[in-house]
């Protein structure tokens, strides 16, 4: 690699980068920096540099920010023709995006899972991304997602940006004096020094300054440089560059037909402020094209956008020209826009979606069509996650208007009930369900009985079928046994619908075999589909279920999975991590437990620190944990259910037996109503704790626990071979299930009991993502199908069956298919 000038630093870390990719890994890298520091001319070396690689470039252009997957469009379109290769719906997902096909199904995850297959087939691939800051929202965030996500693919991405968060950064410093006395050491004495001072280690001000003498102002460094610029188009025909600023992905033949003159452009050429490429004017520094652009008077700048809107052949360049040229209501404007935004949602372009609705709407004079373009526009940021354009759009709209966004962007579970409820309020029939549903899962979660009260009182009033439903889950949160009418209700909700919404109300009512498998349909239509926007939440209900019913190997993998997603979406992951939390107590994983519980949903959480105090034989505490998380109002609804066995059997073991029997009734009355695999199972656990029932639950954490029960009381009793039956079952099956403790617990009481015990088996233990993947490979998936239901690539799959394999004692599928992975 060639030396730049006091920049070998930032050389070395890029040919690291670029050696990683080389050995068979990946790696990515930001380059920040003020404009002129030298960040292009770091990834122009480093593209030189990489020998043998696919070298792929595309940079942000601030004027085509809102057009969704330009930047992507660019920087991949070199490399479609292996598009084919990727499974159908991958392949169809990114020719929509990149308007090279038919809108299809699919969103902005399926897109960048689409894309990091592509860059792996290409492998080795180098992408240098330039101008970071001015990518569209969809390509930022389709990379940003590919970034994170690269592993084993021998790809190397290197982003240049004045600002780009989420990824390894570096930041560009100035040079060093005695670089930048080397840069200007031909410069006479006295210009020289003035040159130093103001560039401030820039090198391009270093460069560029000396053309045009710098004075003493204390302007900006990039405005001085723009000045000086401009002082160099001063040489050349007005506005000869202003149609080429205007719209930087114009050809030649566009600009010639908008008005170019080609004279001019070829006089800028031997200037060395363009260069054309492929058909196309290349500016040599963005600064430059910026200076281009307002060097031009307001009018002709209209004018420019007028002559490009009548020239460009793509509608979308066309609406955004049509717009910026428009000076008030401009209806003709606002359909285009329209339009456009109806492609970009096509193209799962929300974020631009949003931004051309807005436009439109400024676009439109005040009628119910303003109205309406805004509330869209709303709505699409919302999908888009952009939550402050969301409330800078709701504060423009009447206060009756959006209320379920307003909710959902409520700054608290107060302020969005009131929300709620008032909308519904006022709503017909058909939309006051939905949002008095949302009001009444909010009070649920929140434990808050008066308001769960008031959304029943309401569902009744408007006579709409959920009302009885919602009288079991008050019943419930306040302890009481729901009726039999309210738990039919609640279970024909469930019947009735397959939608994620379904599997909450199914674990309302203790029906985690039914919650699991509605929970389990969602995600399997969202991953069919692409919509991994939907994911996170389905993944967060479906590991509710499978932790339940005992199935801990798939929970783990499932929220694992969830969070994962839940963190490239940007979107809230407490639920997740309270689960995982729950799971690494039963393990016996103090450290990561604590970690979990601190991020993660208070009533999770607070179960699974007590659940770690019970597990590692400290009742008394666990007990006191209990008591004090019902007391609260996320704890209410928790007292009633879930927990209420934990609870028992450490209120028992802390000498609380009066209060282990409150608990019992309560809850035995509750689960006696549900009648559901789980509530049975249960509740078999709490008599086996109480009383002499012996009775052994079929799912295996509540078989284990139970077994350790009545062997702990049958040891206790003397009856020690009676004993050892229960406690040998228990220790087998909270090995199976991984939890340590409980399983140290069981052998610890099998010794007391007289019979001699062996170690836990040592196991070489699958990731989550190994688990996951060698069971898709099992069920005979190939890894292009594993690849695209993951949002990973090949290449990604291939090394974790790689690692898989020798820890599960195979070496073909076909043995791995033979394997219980359960």
């Amino acid at each position: 690699m060639a030396v730049l000038w006091g920049r070998e630093a930032e050389q070395a870390q890029l040919a690291r980068v670029l050696s990683r990719a080389r050995a068979g890994e990946s790696a990515a890298l930001v380059l920040l920096g003020d404009p002129g520091i030298g960040k292009t001319a770091l990834l122009t070396q480093a593209a030189a540099a990489a020998s043998g690689f696919t070298v792929l470039r595309c940079a942000g252009v601030e004027t085509e920010a809102e057009v969704p997957f330009a930047a992507l469009h660019q920087l991949l379109l070199p490399i479609m023709d292996r598009a084919d290769a990727l499974v159908d719906a991958q392949s169809a997902a990114l020719r929509a995006a990149l308007g090279l096909g038919p809108p299809a199904p699919g969103d902005l995850l399926l897109v960048g899972a689409a894309v990091l297959s592509l860059l792996a087939e290409a492998s080795p691939v180098a992408c240098f991304i330039d101008d970071a800051h001015w990518l569209d929202d969809a390509s930022a965030a389709c990379l940003r997602f590919v970034a994170r996500r690269l592993q084993a693919e021998s790809i190397a991405m290197v982003f240049a940006a004045r600002e780009f968060a989420g990824l390894p950064a570096h930041r560009v410093p100035p040079l060093s004096p005695e670089a930048a006395a080397h840069l200007v050491a031909d410069l006479p004495s006295p210009v020289r020094a003035r040159v130093l001072t103001a560039a401030a280690g820039n090198p391009l001000a270093l460069l560029e300054l000396p053309r045009t003498f710098p004075d003493d102002r204390p302007v900006p460094l990039p405005a001085r440089i723009q000045d000086s610029f401009a002082t160099r188009l001063d040489t050349l025909p007005p506005d000869a560059l202003l149609l080429a600023a205007t719209d930087d992905r114009a050809d030649l033949s566009t600009l010639l037909r908008a008005g170019a003159d080609l004279t001019a452009l070829s006089q800028a050429e031997r200037a060395g402020l363009i260069e054309v490429l492929d058909g196309r004017v290349v500016f040599t520094h963005p600064l430059l094209r910026a200076a281009a652009y307002r060097h031009a008077t307001f009018d002709r700048r209209l004018a420019a956008h007028r002559s490009l809107a009548a020239a460009v052949d793509d509608p979308d360049r066309r609406a955004w020209h049509l717009a910026a040229a428009a000076t008030g209501p401009d209806e003709e404007a606002a359909v285009a826009l329209e339009q456009a935004a109806e492609r970009a949602r096509g193209r799962t372009g929300y974020a631009a979606t949003a931004a051309a609705l807005q436009r439109a709407a400024d676009l439109t004079a005040a009628s119910p069509k303003r109205l309406a373009r805004l509330v869209a526009a709303a709505e699409a940021a919302d999908v888009a996650g952009r939550p402050d354009q969301v409330r800078a759009l709701l504060d423009r709209l009447p206060p009756s208007e959006a209320i379920r966004l307003r909710a959902k962007l409520a700054p608290d579970a107060a302020t969005a009930h009131e929300l709620l409820i008032t909308g519904a309020r006022d709503a017909p029939r058909s939309v006051a369900g939905p949002m008095l549903f949302e009001a009444a899962r909010n009070a649920w979660q929140q434990g808050d009985r008066a308001r769960l009260a008031e959304v029943s009182g309401l569902l009744h009033e408007r006579g709409l079928r959920s009302a009885a439903g919602l009288d079991a889950a008050l019943a419930t949160i306040d302890g009481e046994t729901p009726s039999r009418d309210g738990m039919r209700a609640m279970a024909e909700l469930v019947a009735a619908a397959e939608d994620i919404e379904a599997a909450f109300v199914a674990g309302l009512i203790g029906d985690f075999t039914a919650s699991r498998a509605i929970a389990a349909s969602a995600v399997a239509r969202a991953r069919e589909e692409g919509a991994a926007g939907r994911l996170p939440r389905a993944l967060a209900t479906l590991a509710a279920a499978e932790l339940h019913l005992g199935r801990f190997r798939d929970a783990v993998t499932t929220a694992a999975e969830g969070l994962q997603l839940a963190t490239d979406l940007g979107g809230p992951t407490q639920q997740l991590d309270g689960i995982l939390a729950w799971i690494a107590a039963a393990r016996g994983e103090d450290a990561e437990c604590i970690r979990l519980a601190a991020t993660g949903d208070p009533a999770w959480s607070a179960w699974a620190l007590a659940l770690l105090d019970l597990g590692r034989g400290r009742a008394t505490e666990a007990s006191d944990r209990f008591e004090s998380a019902h007391r609260g109002p996320a704890g209410r609804h928790m007292q009633a259910v879930y927990s209420a066995p934990d609870q028992i059997e450490a209120a028992i073991k802390a000498g609380r037996r009066d209060r282990a029997e409150a608990v019992y009734v309560r809850f035995e009355s509750w689960a006696t109503t549900c009648d559901t695999d789980w509530s049975n199972a249960a509740l078999a656990r709490c008599r086996a704790a109480l009383t002499e029932a012996a009775g052994v639950p079929d799912l295996p954490w509540e078989a284990a626990r139970t077994h350790l029960i009545v062997g702990e009381r049958l040891r206790r009793e003397r009856r020690k071979h009676d004993s050892r039956v229960h406690l040998r079952t228990a220790a087998e099956l909270f090995d199976r299930l991984g939890a340590a403790p409980w399983a140290d617990r069981a052998r610890a009481e099998l010794r007391a009991a007289g019979e001699a015990t062996t170690p836990a088996p040592e196991h070489d233990t699958l990731s989550p993502q190994e688990l996951q993947i060698a069971r898709l490979a099992a069920a005979g998936k190939t890894n292009r199908e594993i690849a695209a239901m993951l949002f990973i690539s090949p290449k990604t799959v291939s090394y974790h069956l790689y690692r898989a394999f020798p820890k599960l004692g195979v070496t073909t599928r076909t043995q791995l298919a033979r394997l219980d992975l359960s």
